[in-house]
This record gives C-alpha cells, sequence and structure tokens, in this order.
C-alpha cells in the first residue's frame, strides 16, 4: 500500500496543547472528586456518582474537559486524514466530545434510585458516546501510521494509546459480564467501579497522547523544511565564492 502525505502544517498547535491541558486536568478534577467524597466507592459505585456529593462540581467539570479535549483534537488533526479510515477515526472524536458534554449537562441517577428519571436516562448515553475514542484509537492508530508518512515516527506512541485504551475497555467489558448478573443492576456486589474510572482515565490519557504526537509531526515537518534552505544558503555562499 503506497504511502501518502498528509499536511502536517495544517496541524493546529494550540488546539493540540489545549487538548493536552483539558485531558490532564479532567484527570485531576476526577481524582479530586473521589479524593474528596470518600462515601463514594470507589470499588463499585459508577464515577458518575461522583457528580452528586458536595465537591460534584469536579466531576461535572471533568466530563465537560474530557468532552472538550476530544473536541480539540479533531481541530489539531485537521489536514491529517489520509484516508477513509482515518476520516472516520477522526470524525468519531466528535461523538466522544458530545459523550463528555452529556456527561457534565445531566447528571445520574444513584444507583439506588427507585425509578429512573429523564435526566438520568439522558445521562446514561454519555457512556456509549464516550467509547467512540475507543473507535477514534484503533481507527487514527492504523491509518495514520500505514497511509501517512509523516506519522510513521510516533507509530509506537500510538499503538500503545490505542492498546491502553482496549485493554482498559475489554477489562471493564469482561468484569461486567462476570460480576453483573442478567437482569440486576449495579450495588456493592457488583466490583466495577475502578474499571470504569480506569476507562475514564485510558481515554483522557489517549487523546494527550496523540495530540503529542501531532506536534511531534509538525516539528519534524517544519525542521525538514529548514535543513534544505539552509543548504540551499550553504550552496548559494560556495558558488558565489
Amino acid at each position: 500500500m503506497a504511502l501518502q502525505k498528509t499536511e502536517p502544517g495544517r496541524i493546529r498547535p494550540r488546539a493540540a496543547k489545549l487538548s493536552i491541558t483539558c485531558a490532564v486536568a479532567a484527570v485531576l478534577l476526577m481524582a479530586f472528586a473521589q479524593i474528596t467524597q470518600p462515601a463514594v466507592a470507589p470499588s463499585w459505585q459508577p464515577p458518575s456518582e461522583l457528580a452528586l456529593g458536595a465537591t460534584g462540581w469536579a466531576m461535572t467539570a471533568g466530563f465537560a474537559l474530557l468532552g472538550l479535549a476530544c473536541l480539540l483534537l479533531f481541530a489539531a488533526l485537521r489536514g491529517q486524514s489520509a484516508s477513509r479510515t482515518a476520516r472516520t477515526g477522526r470524525w468519531a472524536l466528535l461523538l466522544a466530545a458530545a459523550g463528555g458534554v452529556l456527561g457534565a449537562a445531566f447528571p445520574t441517577d444513584r444507583w439506588d434510585a427507585a425509578e429512573p428519571t429523564t435526566v438520568g436516562m439522558v445521562h446514561n448515553v454519555a457512556p456509549v458516546l464516550l467509547d467512540a475514542v475507543l473507535v477514534a484509537a484503533v481507527l487514527l492508530g492504523i491509518s495514520l501510521v500505514r497511509r501517512s508518512e509523516g506519522w510513521r515516527p510516533v507509530r509506537w506512541w500510538l499503538r500503545a494509546g490505542a492498546v491502553l485504551v482496549v485493554g482498559a475497555a475489554v477489562i471493564l467489558s469482561v468484569s461486567m459480564g462476570l460480576l453483573m448478573p442478567p437482569g440486576s443492576g449495579l450495588g456493592p456486589e457488583v466490583a466495577i467501579g475502578w474499571q470504569a474510572r480506569g476507562l475514564l482515565v485510558a481515554d483522557a490519557a489517549w487523546v494527550a497522547i496523540t495530540a503529542g504526537c501531532s506536534l511531534a509531526v509538525l516539528r519534524a515537518s517544519r525542521a525538514a523544511v529548514h535543513v534544505p534552505e539552509s543548504a540551499d544558503r550553504a550552496h548559494h555562499r560556495t558558488g558565489a565564492a
């Protein structure tokens, strides 16, 4: 398969840097929400319930920042979609961004709520949309490296990030399948809280890694342009002498 040249010059470094900042801030705020609410058991209560407590604003902001980080990464990767697969992966980031926004705007119901509320049911859509990070990680991790020569030097970082997200998603899915009996809901006996938190952290880490890779690709592109220009100037000076 022939390699295609992307347009590294179209990468938006400010968006990439802001994406990293938002991803890191999201994890820190989620950690703060958990530390300041010890009554929320991290072993089995879903991380969304941290938004219902005294420092729930931190978890809400964490969801919003994770969604914003995905949106900024979408913007940062402008001009990097050298194939249909890469374009699909990039657009999946918008679905993930929508998941972060929904998670922040619509609080979840408590695990022991007698009846689900409309707001809570809307919130339940958020994790499904955030799973689009997994789609983006796999598709971009494969297509950018296979079809774009500018991204090949950072291929191991992209693959490591994709493995991190896929691994976290598999661990959560397997845990739910083993620990949650059919027809039952959450409870102390369904210990999937840490796994859910791990997936959120993995999503944020992948966004930060991929944004960092885009900055590396941009720097390499600029360096490749400067080197020939310097060589040409030296050649002209030599010829003039």
